[in-house]
C-alpha cells in the first residue's frame, strides 16, 4: 500500500491479505470490520490494534462471534467511537459515545443473511458522514440491510 490521503479509509477484508501496519500510511479515519483478521487469528489469540492506530478507528464493525476474539481493551476504548456488533438474523447494536442502540430487522426470514454486514457497515457509513448522527445511520442502515435481505426471498 502506498500512501493514501483520503479523510476515511474503509477496511474490510477476507482474510490476511492486508497489514495493519499499512494503515500507517493513510490519514483520516479509519473504518474497520474485523472479519478477516480476526479469521486469521492462531487459536486463543485476541485481535488488537497498535495504539496510534486503534485512536484512529473512528468505526468498528464485527459480529457478535467475532467480537469474543477482539481484545476487551480494544472494545471499551471502541464504544467511546462506535462500535457496530451484528448479530445475523436478530440485528446489529451500536455502541457509541455511551449510548447504546438495537436495531432489528423488519419481519424478514432470508434463507441467509450473507452481505448483509457489508450493506450494514457501507450504509452507516454513508449516513454518518453526512450527517454525524449514530442513531440516524443506524436506522439508514438498518432500511437498507431490510431491502438487501427482502431481495433474498
Amino acid at each position: 500500500l502506498r500512501s493514501l490521503s483520503a479523510d476515511i479509509t474503509l477496511i474490510s477484508t477476507i482474510g490476511n491479505e492486508l497489514n495493519l501496519i499499512d494503515l500507517k500510511k493513510t490519514n483520516g479515519d479509519i473504518v474497520l470490520d474485523v472479519q478477516g483478521f480476526v479469521r486469521s487469528l492462531g487459536d486463543g489469540k485476541k485481535f488488537t490494534l497498535p495504539r496510534e492506530l486503534s485512536r484512529r478507528v473512528r468505526i468498528l464493525k464485527a459480529t457478535k462471534q467475532e467480537l469474543r476474539r477482539v481484545s476487551k481493551k480494544l472494545v471499551q476504548d471502541q464504544k467511546s467511537r462506535i462500535l457496530i456488533v451484528t448479530d445475523g438474523a436478530r440485528g446489529f447494536e451500536v455502541f457509541a459515545s455511551g449510548k447504546k442502540y438495537k436495531f432489528l430487522p423488519k419481519n424478514i426470514n432470508p434463507p441467509d443473511t450473507v452481505g448483509a454486514g457489508d450493506v450494514l457497515l457501507a450504509a452507516f457509513v454513508v449516513d454518518f458522514v453526512k450527517m454525524r448522527d449514530s442513531k440516524r445511520a443506524g436506522e439508514f442502515a438498518a432500511g437498507h440491510v431490510s431491502k438487501f435481505l427482502s431481495s433474498k426471498k
